[in-house]
């Protein structure tokens, strides 16, 4: 019988490089989430295996153990949020029974704060509720922000589960909420620090992209939506890349956005008098604005980039 010696934490710990510490984004203590909603993850199974306390108790002690071994700060050489980190990936936190312990950990252990965002969690289970009301009375230092997504794919809003209902969803989530409130006060409300977001399906539709040159213009029509490059000009539409996050943490592009007219008609052809009259401002078709607002075209100039 051949056996494989596997090597301890602390040993694997010891072989990742250095931006697996200083870069640290997402530590999850559990995978799989029993919701699995459609604009999260869906590759998430529906078994949940968590830490255990003891578990995730000697997991970060031992990796902050590795980190001081090396003169290394958790998190720390991050652009985005650093020294934060992201306890959720395919999970979702606020079901996760010990994150009060969790959160100590990452205050007096890693020396971090963390972000939580949930659907919500069981206001009837006493001790998880017991789990958030030390949160938020005894740690609420750690929390950099809360974001509660009120969704209807949630198996509670859509009542698929034994003994769910939206009823019974929509009164756990006024207690998260009650529970909640002085941290969110605290924070201060906004979508970086805590609020609430709708999370409802998009209104998108599917189309044909057609991506051409009419009279020396780039334009690319999709449906009723005509976008006409601003500049004339043959090359295709170059390729912009982000390349990182300024001090107000939007987007670096490594190109100037490129200047197009958006406008929106079920009548006006794909052709060159069309592009003519519609940079002249003189297209007489049926047509619209993208807000609906009937003012000339050439004050509608909408930012293209193509990531």
């Amino acid at each position: 019988m051949t056996t494989t010696a596997v090597p301890g934490l602390r040993d694997q710990l010891r072989d990742l490089p250095e931006e697996a510490f200083t870069r640290l984004q997402y530590l999850a203590p559990a995978v799989g989430c029993f919701n699995r909603c459609a604009f999260c993850s869906q590759a998430a199974g529906r078994d949940v295996w968590p830490f255990t306390e003891h578990g995730l108790t000697a997991f970060v002690t031992t990796l902050a153990d590795v980190a001081a071994e090396r003169d290394l700060q958790i998190a720390s050489g991050r652009i985005h949020r650093p020294r934060v980190l992201f306890p959720y990936l395919d999970n979702d936190i606020a079901s996760y029974p010990h994150l009060d312990t969790y959160a100590a950990l990452a205050r007096d252990v890693l020396g971090v704060r963390f972000r939580v965002s949930t659907v919500g969690y069981s206001a009837r289970s006493e001790p998880l509720q017991a789990v958030h009301q030390r949160l938020v009375n005894e740690l609420g230092d750690v929390l950099d922000g809360i974001r509660f997504s009120i969704s209807p794919y949630t198996i509670g809003y859509a009542g698929r589960g034994v003994g769910m209902s939206r009823q019974a969803y929509s009164e756990d989530l006024a207690a998260a909420l009650a529970t909640y409130r002085p941290l969110l006060d605290r924070l201060g409300h906004g979508a970086a620090t805590a609020a609430c977001e709708l999370r409802f399906a998009p209104l998108l539709g599917l189309g044909e992209l057609i991506d051409t040159h009419i009279d020396g213009r780039h334009v690319l029509s999709c449906g009723p939506h005509l976008l006409i490059a601003l500049q004339p000009g043959h090359e295709p539409l170059p390729e912009t890349i982000i390349d990182g996050l300024d001090e107000r943490t939007q987007p670096v592009l490594s190109r100037p956005r490129a200047p197009y007219l958006h406008l929106i008609s079920d009548t006006a052809p794909l052709d060159a008098a069309t592009v003519r009259a519609a940079l002249t401002g003189t297209l007489v078709l049926p047509h619209r604005a993208p807000d609906g607002a009937a003012a000339p075209l050439q004050q509608r100039r909408w930012p293209l980039l193509r990531r």
